[in-house]
């Protein structure tokens, strides 16, 4: 069952149409994107997703409004993204306990 993974951790294209993750509600674990745009073999540029722009960069904010909670940028390769990957997963563990206090403190 979904509720019970730590997290999801998506790897797609950015062109991809990703709708996985609507419709997944509340009881859904952290959703984490790794927009990736080559083969790990072959050489050549990538497509980075960046927010800012307006044409790439609505495609994370239609991810978002669907319910994504985070992605890895920069297409990392081999341990840096096991360790981007890993990073985010407790950043967003880290900050839902600190939202999780937070709500806790003002309810008492």
């Amino acid at each position: 069952e979904i509720s019970a993974l730590h997290t999801i951790v998506i790897f797609s294209s950015p062109i991809d149409e990703v709708q996985v993750i609507d419709g997944l509600g509340h009881c859904a674990p952290p959703i984490l994107w790794v927009p990736h745009t080559v083969a790990p073999d072959s050489v050549g540029e990538t497509w980075q997703v960046d927010v800012a722009d307006s044409q790439r960069g609505g495609i994370v904010t239609h991810l978002l409004e669907l319910g994504l909670d985070g992605m890895v940028p920069g297409e990392p390769e081999g341990a840096r993204l096991a360790l981007a990957v890993r990073a985010k997963i407790h950043k967003l563990a880290s900050l839902s306990r600190t939202l999780n206090d937070v709500v806790n403190e003002r309810r008492s």
